[in-house]
């Protein structure tokens, strides 16, 4: 992914820009060629841009690492009174996989900190809960699994049955 992609992709998901006329008019990028689109062969991310993406990471790492600790305080008894047992599991393991997770699927931190909210109600025992980093993703059999998937998916499902009702 290129810079200019990478710029419009944050800008536009945090639903800060509607148009990418927009961008240029504030000058994070600028048109190679006037005469042309403004498509991501046609624009160069000017030093506004390069700076925005720079603290934008700076961010993201932040948020992320904040979101990590959030997420593996579900699985700790001294913050969680459900749990009994610590399933906090392994930090750095954690971090790889929910990296990967989060490049692989859509989910927001909220969602995913909801649907983890969610497996854990649901256990009789969490005497038999998996560990975070378990939770994430664990390879039984050959096979890659993702209980966290599974149940953010059934998060959704649920979000959608909800709307289709109030339509």
């Amino acid at each position: 992914m290129t810079k200019e992609e990478k710029l419009v992709q944050i800008l536009f998901k945090e639903k800060r820009f509607k148009m990418p006329n927009s961008l240029m008019r504030l000058g994070y990028v600028s048109i190679i060629n006037p005469e042309l689109e403004p498509t991501f062969d046609n624009i160069k991310i000017s030093q506004k841009g390069e700076n925005f993406l720079m603290d934008m990471e700076e961010v993201e790492d932040t948020t992320f690492n904040d979101f990590i600790v959030e997420f593996r305080d579900l699985f700790n008894p001294k913050k969680n009174s459900q749990m009994f047992f610590d399933k906090r599991g392994d930090r750095s393991e954690c971090l790889n996989k929910m990296k990967n997770f989060l490049n692989v699927y859509t989910f927001t931190y909220g969602e995913i900190l909801e649907a983890t909210r969610n497996y854990i109600n649901s256990l009789e025992s969490t005497k038999f809960c998996r560990e975070a980093h378990y939770f994430i993703e664990k390879t039984e059999f050959g096979n890659k699994v993702s209980t966290l998937r599974e149940w953010c998916l059934r998060l959704k499902d649920v979000d959608e049955s909800i709307n289709s009702n109030r339509v």
